[in-house]
């Protein structure tokens, strides 16, 4: 069980800590922007919470990508729950995955059609987004920005 007091130690805006249990913050270097993986107060269920730092490059850069994943639709793309890049406590939502990030997966250890079957779904990807009307580029691709399954090695 997860208690109000973590959720305030975690450091999220009120207005997210208000619908949302804070289980953790995550620290990604591809980040800039806080990331928590947090829990709906009314359902329980499990959500990625993506926050403004209050700077107006923040968000800018939220309301950005908010509506850029509007307008996306592919299976290694994270869908955007909602997008309250305007409300008092900017922020947008994600489904939460049992995913981990590229950069931390040992991907020496996984067999050769594995490592070809994330680098296919990575490839498809950044197909879709460059043929976009206009192109749509990340400034860091890192393997921070891209997460698999644990177990099917699904690439986002």
């Amino acid at each position: 069980m997860f208690t109000a007091r973590l959720t305030e130690s975690l450091g999220a805006p009120e207005g997210i800590t208000s619908r949302f249990l804070i289980e953790q913050k995550v620290d990604l270097a591809a980040c800039p922007e806080p990331l928590y993986l947090a829990r709906e107060r009314e359902t329980g269920v499990r959500r990625w919470v993506k926050c403004s730092d209050g700077t107006e490059e923040s968000l800018e850069r939220l309301r950005n990508e908010a509506q850029i994943l509007a307008g996306l639709s592919h299976p290694h793309l994270p869908v955007l729950q909602a997008d309250a890049s305007d409300a008092d406590e900017p922020h947008l939502v994600f489904p939460w995955q049992a995913e981990v990030s590229l950069a931390k997966k040992e991907l020496a250890d996984l067999s050769a059609p594995d490592r070809a079957r994330i680098a296919e779904g990575l490839v498809q990807v950044v197909s879709y987004l460059q043929a976009e009307k206009p192109p749509v580029s990340h400034n860091r691709m890192e393997l921070d920005n891209f997460w698999v399954s644990p177990e099917i090695l699904w690439p986002k």
